[in-house]
């Protein structure tokens, strides 16, 4: 009889065997479950970065869509560690404790440079504020000077830093026909290169690839850059801090009221609006002004104290208009009259009374030349660098250099001129005559600014890089422009 053969421990083993299928069907199951929950709380880290980082961007624009009296009382919008360095979102927990660092968010700018002698560069590598895109030259407006005094606009850039006569001409090449080939063909890697500063992925200093590529635009060759030369590159200051394709204001009061349009037809209506918020006398002397124009006061040969100033007979139409509302000040009208000479009214508005009176303000702030409902392509003079100062048509050197010297000095001893440009004139920067030249180019605040803000919590949690325009020359203001930037790495 045949002795069947022996299988002791076979059941065991086959036990064994499922057992490990098993574990290994759970083990994988459990770490494709928490994959997903790793993947799934990435997603949302990555959401909650994005909206914080929006939330910076929502502070921004309701920051000017308050009028430029509330704004200063929150300090500077260009250089505030307090009001844009690492503000901290509510937590939405309640009175939970957690462990978890909140987000937060920080508005960021690059610092301010500028070539000229009496400006510092700041150490860091940004600035915690807003970058203020009427401090530059408008390009568009540029553009329109350029027609109207052919090489204005070269002879504006020419005071940028890195300018040559060569870039100049192929930058302002593009800017008339950006649809065009240019004529040579390495010409918009090096208009890039120096729009950009070399710091292609706007993290405020140059890393060691766009050291390379700065290297190779500055030799104009191809050829292979050791990494050891090109740590030692560096880029000029990139022109977008001179220039703009976006600036502005509203055409508004420093409370946020709209300006009076001086120039209007109906006298009647210029007249009720200017004594809601001027002295009879000033509103009847515009009126009649407008009726009868204005003549210097130096040489109309009026000497002595001035005559009580007549309220307007309103049936009169208006023969003249205002360039400036400067043209009102050292001034006087002639009244016809039939029996005698002429009735001469002396301005309320005297020069040698700027120092005592607030009537300058009220001139350039309350009242204005422009039926518009915001103005575009003024250069903000309370922030704008020397190398823009220079570009615009009227500043001298000297001119530049002064209000420089004005505005350090104003920056320790704040004076309450600053919301208007007439500053230029009672600190001594310019006379009157060139305050009127330059009127229609110059602003002393902006409504166009332009941000980058970073949605963060820790080391190890995902950012959320923007940039973006904060156009707050319409109500409510609009964010503009929106580009992110977390796809180039953390900042």
């Amino acid at each position: 009889m045949t002795q069947p053969t022996s299988r002791k421990g076979m059941a065991l083993l086959l036990v064994s065997m499922v057992i490990v299928l098993v574990a290994l069907a759970a083990y994988g199951y459990l770490d494709h479950m928490q994959s997903q929950y790793r993947m799934a709380k990435m997603q949302l880290e990555q959401t909650e970065a994005k909206l914080t980082a929006l939330s910076g961007l929502e502070q921004c624009a309701s920051l000017l869509d308050r009028p430029g009296q509330m704004r200063q009382s929150l300090g500077s919008l260009e250089d505030n560690i307090a009001l844009f360095g690492e503000r901290t979102l509510a937590s939405d927990r309640g009175n939970e404790t957690t462990d978890v660092e909140p987000w937060r968010f920080s508005v960021l700018s690059p610092p301010i440079e500028s070539t000229g002698p009496n400006r510092a560069t700041s150490s860091l590598p940004f600035r915690y504020g807003m970058e203020n895109e009427s401090a530059k030259l408008h390009i568009p407006t540029l553009l329109a000077w350029d027609r109207l005094q052919p090489g204005s606009a070269k002879r504006a850039l020419l005071n940028l830093p890195g300018a040559t006569d060569e870039m100049v001409t192929i930058f302002l090449e593009y800017c008339r026909a950006p649809q065009q080939t240019p004529k040579q063909a390495t010409a918009p890697d090096r208009i890039a290169w120096l729009w950009n500063g070399g710091d292609w992925n706007r993290n405020y200093r140059l890393d060691l690839l766009e050291q390379q590529l700065g290297t190779l635009a500055q030799k104009g060759s191809t050829a292979e850059v050791d990494s050891s030369s090109a740590n030692e590159t560096k880029a000029p200051t990139a022109w977008e801090h001179f220039l703009t394709w976006e600036s502005g204001q509203r055409n508004v009061s420093w409370t946020g009221q709209q300006r009076i349009f001086l120039n209007q037809p109906d006298l009647q209506k210029l007249h009720s609006e200017l004594i809601a918020v001027w002295p009879d006398s000033w509103a009847n002397y515009v009126v009649l002004a407008r009726q009868y124009g204005v003549a210097s006061k130096t040489t109309s040969g009026s000497t002595g104290a001035a005559e009580a100033i007549p309220a307007p007979d309103f049936q009169l139409p208006a023969k003249s208009t205002f360039r400036t509302p400067l043209d009102l000040l050292d001034t006087v009208v002639r009244i016809p009259s039939q029996s005698g000479p002429p009735q001469l009214i002396v301005s309320p508005f005297l020069s040698e009374m700027a120092q005592q009176s607030d009537y300058l303000g009220k001139l350039l702030d309350d009242v204005t030349v422009s039926s518009t409902e915001f103005l575009v392509g003024v250069v903000d003079v309370n922030s704008a660098p020397v190398e823009v100062l220079m570009g615009i048509p009227g500043v001298s050197s000297a001119i530049a250099q002064r209000i420089i010297q004005v505005r350090q000095t104003q920056s320790t001893s704040p004076t309450s001129e600053a919301y208007h440009i007439g500053w230029l004139f009672t600190q001594s920067v310019c006379n009157l005559q060139t305050l009127k030249q330059l009127y229609p180019y110059l602003a002393a605040r902006s409504d166009v600014y332009q941000v980058q803000v970073i949605g963060y919590r820790d080391d190890l949690s995902p950012t959320f890089r923007a940039s973006a325009v904060i156009d707050g020359r319409v109500t409510p203001t609009r964010v503009r422009h929106f580009q992110h930037w977390q796809n180039w790495g953390r900042f």
